[in-house]
């Protein structure tokens, strides 16, 4: 259930860049025109980073939050179905065993995916501003972030393999005919998208449940 409350999450952020909150349209008319001032460019890229930081935090909080409802639903469950279900809550069992439970089947894969975004939203920052903010838009930190954190566990591994075999590729491509450098601003969503629904087939669930 948490992966259809992401990929609904997603569709909204993607539509917000689709529609230009946070996208190609601001982009090409924000920072590059001349006519528009620096205040009203910089009022404006200052909002679509606040949307993209909101749309990320507020997922977060969603998700969890799913979490949370989860495994307070499970506890009811088990109380409420009697034996041999309630064994498995105080006073037969210690509370830990209920917490262990949830941690494990409501908790633990968007733990791990949230601790990898971060990962990337720091190694990210750190390494756009050593290369003189060459390689993303501030308002991309978010937008990877959060791709990389509904994709959840072990999603963000295949998610992270997808990201590697379609920009590299593409990258050397417009590099090699048009000399420029291709923006993937609107690659994130749509991969993780992507992951999230391959994950769901049977054959890839038997691949995970190897490791």
């Amino acid at each position: 259930m948490s992966e259809y409350i992401a990929l609904g999450i997603l569709v909204i952020a993607f539509g917000a860049q689709i529609v230009g909150s946070f996208g190609v349209l601001p982009d090409v008319i924000l920072r590059r025109s001349r006519r528009i001032s620096w205040l009203t460019r910089s009022f404006a890229l200052l909002r679509m980073t606040s949307l993209s930081k909101g749309i990320y935090y507020l997922s977060i909080l969603i998700v969890f939050g799913f979490s949370l409802f989860l495994s307070i639903a499970q506890y009811f469950v088990w109380k409420e179905a009697g034996p041999p279900s309630s064994y498995f809550l105080p006073p037969y069992q210690s509370i830990w065993y209920w917490v262990q439970y949830s941690l494990q089947h409501f908790w633990l894969s968007y733990v791990i995916s949230l601790g990898i975004s971060l990962l990337f939203f720091v190694s990210a920052k750190f390494l756009n501003k050593k290369f003189n903010e060459r390689f993303f838009y501030e308002e991309e930190y978010y937008i990877g972030a959060l791709s990389i954190f509904l994709s959840g566990q072990p999603g963000w591994i295949l998610y992270l393999i997808f990201l590697f075999l379609v920009t590299v590729p593409l990258a050397g491509f417009f590099s090699f005919i048009f000399k420029k450098r291709l923006s993937f601003y609107y690659l994130w969503i749509p991969l993780s998208v992507l992951t999230i629904l391959v994950s769901k087939l049977e054959f890839v669930q038997r691949t995970w449940d190897v490791f």
